[in-house]
């Protein structure tokens, strides 16, 4: 009885998982089966082989025949063309031929073409086919002998003229000279006076876009060698037309390396170097590096005004040089002057000096700076821009006699120039009165022809020694009929009557009478004009018409447009007058474009003229511009090293300051620091609070391994029961609608500022506000440029029709950008409201990117499967992509769409690195 408890309470700990011994009598079977098996395998063995016999050997006569072949093999036919060219016809006939007239099959090795049963081979090949290939056609006789068959090589290039348009000067290989572009020898790529590189190795470069994918310019080259692989090899690079003394590579944004990058030769203007392998941008600069600009390059600066020079030098690692001499020289009748001192701003961090211009135009200017073992220079021009005239009051009409010339207006009492220029005078001209303007004291002359009075108008045109124009008011000219003045002779009408011919007669007599109006107030011609008409309408005679005019003496007014009596100007000062207009007076006149600003007064203060002005707070900011930058505005800026950090601003984080900051998960570690060590906290405390915790994590794993399955089975049991928790994540969809819900708040601060802020300042703040949310909406993580976000519109698959709309609108606003045209106010409204449904279009595109299914990453990761197995890739690459799929399968079907940017990076890692792959 004892004993079946005993066995009773053994197989219960067998099934509980607690007593992993094995029983004995398990064993032996075990070892049994073993044994039986061992005698089985011996015995398999032992039967299968061949035993020898002791019986004896046959013997006797054997009779046969023997077949001989003889045969002469097929040859080997006409030879075929070694290269075509992408969409040309590829054709050959093999034309074979059999001594022993046997008749000839063909067969082809490849599936690029099908050799046809009469040996002719022709195809048109696509882009996909670009490459040299290696095919055997098999020439058969099918005289069953074993030398039946003769292998023809048909070896040849399909080939495609590179796109190169841009590079089409002496500097470059003339690629129309070849018939094929898969070993060009000695191809050397350039533009003239600025770069050239000369490869040292044949290059493939069949069907290579250089002009997208190459870029050479003054100083600079870069060559995308994702797109052009054939040129990561040898190459000596030139750059022309540089000054420098003690040069450095660079390559990539860094020195490049004396095992990657060798000067070969320095002239007063070219460097020349030789580089392993060819790759990615490359320009070459002094140790220490001069950037001079000046504020005209981003503000329009008139004569008067001041205008600062900068000069930026710094070490090659772009840290400012203090303490250097930098001096500022213009050129002017052949050379430069002598110059003088700039003073190093501890704000900026550059060398400034400021002057002004008395006379618009450009004027070249050379910064030289030095320091203790080096120095350079650079050169720019400033342009201080012209002023156009300014009409400073309306020109009156005029009114006068018949036959009589008119004399007396001075335009210059009506233009002025705010640049002091000399200005020079034209007119539009009239059919009945001729005008002429005295070159020296620019008075006009009015001679109206001998017969002619009534109406007639002119403009009068200020020109200034630039060409810019400036017009007058649209002025009346009235000549008044003189009675008597002018007799072309006597009135006549048709005749009548009957018979042959017809003569003239004249006018029978008749009665006048004239009616006039009251006399006009007297002109400033001395004339006083009244009307008169003809009350006997059948009377058609003028001969007792009364005087229309009559002389009078005048009396200036201070209203009647005319520098006259005491005036010391147009109808002002003098004892009589109001003082004359002048920039302080508080009133918009004498042709200012606001009140005692723009025209013959000093610019009118806008936010973006570079100057503190207005009621601004600071230069171009406050008041009514935009706020000023600060250090909690988020914005890196006034030269700040990092967002609102840096600079003015308290220093920004960083992986040493002994304070966590920054994202860091810990003091210095963690986030973007390096990761935090385990105990890498200092009290005592913790350090036992971590030593604690290590030794119940280990005995909680001592108690689960000894009570492993009972645990599995508890947790199965209890699943259905746990309550699922989840961390509140905010989703996707909620994020893009927030963030265009946000972007159209900003936008109605905009719209209300339309009619406060001069039009440039918003197309400024849209430019940044569209670019930042467009950006955040196609998952970029900067603010991208509009190249840019077209290239993710598109890649995301963004509705024909409303890329469209996005690239018009971003057309629109990169041209208003860099224009400095006047933007009218109703334009500025539109383009705010265009660009709201402009960032609901790429918001949909965003929500559809991201929706994609389950079905359409599978169809990625099938294509990915398809790479590795046709490209071969090295054990590097298998480990990485099986890696990449490992986390993918770990992850849920909802975190799989979640992270579908994640799986589209597995296919274009890998595809980057097969690329690469194939260079080496």
């Amino acid at each position: 009885m004892g004993h079946k408890k005993a066995v009773k309470r053994k197989v219960k700990k067998m099934e509980t998982g607690l007593d992993l011994i094995m029983p004995n009598n398990i064993v032996a079977l075990v070892a049994i089966a073993l044994f039986i098996g061992v005698i089985a395998v011996n015995y398999a063995i032992y039967a299968g082989t061949a035993k020898y016999s002791n019986a004896p050997a046959i013997q006797g006569q054997v009779t046969g025949s023997v077949r001989f072949c003889i045969n002469t093999p097929p040859n080997t036919g006409n030879s075929c063309p070694t290269h075509v060219n992408v969409s040309s016809s590829y054709y050959c006939n093999i034309s074979a031929s059999d001594d022993d007239g046997h008749n000839i099959t063909y067969y082809d090795s490849t599936g690029l073409y099908n050799v046809t049963e009469l040996g002719v081979i022709s195809f048109i090949p696509s882009i996909s086919d670009l490459g040299q290939f290696h095919t055997i056609v098999t020439i058969a006789d099918n005289s069953s002998c074993s030398n039946a068959n003769t292998s023809k090589d048909v070896n040849f290039s399909i080939c495609l003229e590179p796109t190169w348009d841009n590079f089409r000067n002496y500097e470059t290989t003339n690629l129309t000279l070849f018939d094929c572009w898969n070993n060009v020898a000695d191809f050397r790529l350039g533009m003239p006076n600025m770069a050239s590189i000369n490869f040292t190795e044949d290059v493939g470069i069949d069907g290579y876009d250089f002009d997208s994918y190459a870029n050479l310019s003054r100083n600079f080259m870069n060559i995308n060698i994702t797109y052009l692989p054939g040129l990561m090899t040898g190459a000596r690079i030139t750059f022309y037309n540089l000054t420098l003394e003690s040069p450095t590579i660079i390559h990539d944004g860094e020195v490049c390396s004396m095992f990657d990058c060798i000067a070969l030769s320095l002239t007063n203007t070219s460097i020349t170097f030789f580089v392993f392998e060819l790759s990615g941008s490359y320009y070459v600069t002094e140790q220490n590096t001069i950037q001079v600009y000046d504020d005209t390059r981003y503000y329009v600066r008139y004569s008067g005004e001041q205008v600062k020079f900068y000069a930026n030098y710094t070490y090659m690692n772009n840290q400012p040089l203090t303490g250097a001499d930098c001096n500022l020289s213009f050129y002017s009748s052949g050379a430069y002057d002598a110059g003088r001192p700039m003073e190093y701003n501890d704000t900026t961090k550059v060398y400034e000096y400021s002057r002004n211009f008395s006379r618009p135009g450009n004027y070249t200017y050379r910064i030289n700076c030095s320091i203790t073992g080096s120095h350079a220079n650079d050169t720019s021009f400033a342009t201080i821009t012209n002023r156009p005239p300014v009409l400073a009051n309306y020109l009156p009409n005029e009114t006068w006699n018949q036959n009589t010339i008119l004399t007396g207006r001075d335009l210059d009492d009506y233009f002025m120039d705010p640049d002091g220029d000399n200005l020079t005078y034209t007119y539009t001209a009239l059919a009945n009165i001729v005008i002429s303007i005295n070159p020296t004291t620019h008075v006009i002359t009015l001679t109206p022809d001998p017969a002619f009075y009534g109406n007639e108008s002119v403009y009068y045109i200020a020109t200034d020694n630039f060409a810019a124009k400036t017009t007058s008011n649209l002025v009346g000219l009235t000549v008044i009929q003189v009675i008597g003045a002018y007799s072309p002779g006597p009135e006549v009408v048709p005749g009548g009557g009957g018979g042959g011919g017809g003569s003239a007669a004249l006018i029978a007599p008749c009665t006048e009478e004239w009616k006039c109006d009251e006399w006009g107030p007297c002109l400033p011609t001395f004339i006083q004009v009244r009307q008169c008409t003809e009350m006997n309408i059948e009377c058609k005679t003028t001969l007792k018409k009364p005087e229309l005019s009559r002389e009078c003496s005048y009396f200036p007014t201070c209203t009647d447009r005319i520098k006259n009596g005491n005036e010391e100007g147009v109808d002002c000062g003098g004892p009589v007058c109001p003082a004359c207009a002048n920039c302080f007076d508080g009133i918009q006149n004498q042709g200012e474009e606001g009140v005692d600003c723009g025209g013959p007064c000093d610019r009118c203060a806008s936010c973006r003229d570079g100057f503190r002005n207005g009621n601004e707070e600071g230069v171009d900011c406050g008041g009514r511009c935009a706020a000023c930058p600060s250090c909690y505005d988020e914005i890196q800026n006034q030269h700040e090293t990092g967002i609102d950090c840096g600079g003015e601003c308290p220093v920004c984080p960083n992986c040493g300051d002994g304070t966590r900051n920054g994202g860091e998960e810990g003091i210095d570690c963690g986030g973007p620091c390096q990761p935090c060590g385990f105990f890498e906290a200092r009290s005592p405390g913790r350090v036992s609070f971590f030593a604690i915790s290590l030794m119940l994590v280990l005995v909680l794993i001592a108690i689960y391994v000894m009570n492993r399955k009972r645990i599995d089975k508890f947790v199965t049991e209890a699943r259905p029961f746990a309550m699922p928790v989840k961390k509140k994540k905010v989703k996707k969809q909620e994020y893009f609608a927030q963030l265009e819900k946000d972007y159209i708040s900003k936008i109605a601060v905009l719209e209300q500022k339309v009619q406060l802020l001069d039009s440039k300042s918003i197309i400024e703040m849209l430019n940044g506000l569209f670019s930042r949310i467009v950006s955040d909406l196609l998952g970029i993580g900067y603010e991208a440029s509009y190249d840019e976000l077209r290239k993710e519109m598109s890649f995301k698959k963004m509705d024909s029709k409303k890329f469209e709309t996005a690239n018009k609108f971003m057309k629109e606003m990169e041209e208003l950008k860099f224009s400095t045209a006047e933007i009218d106010k109703n334009r500025v409204l539109a383009l705010l409201k265009e660009s709201k449904a402009v960032v609901h279009a790429v918001e949909e595109t965003a929500m559809k990117y991201f929706a994609l299914g389950l079905e359409s990453m599978e169809m990625i990761i099938d294509q990915v499967e398809k790479l590795i197995a046709q490209n071969s890739p090295t054990e590097e690459i298998r480990e990485h992509y099986g890696k990449l799929m490992q986390k993918y399968k770990m992850l849920s079907a909802e975190d799989k769409k979640k992270y579908y940017d994640k799986i589209m990076s597995i296919g274009l890692e890998l595809n980057k690195k097969m690329k690469m792959e194939k260079m080496m």
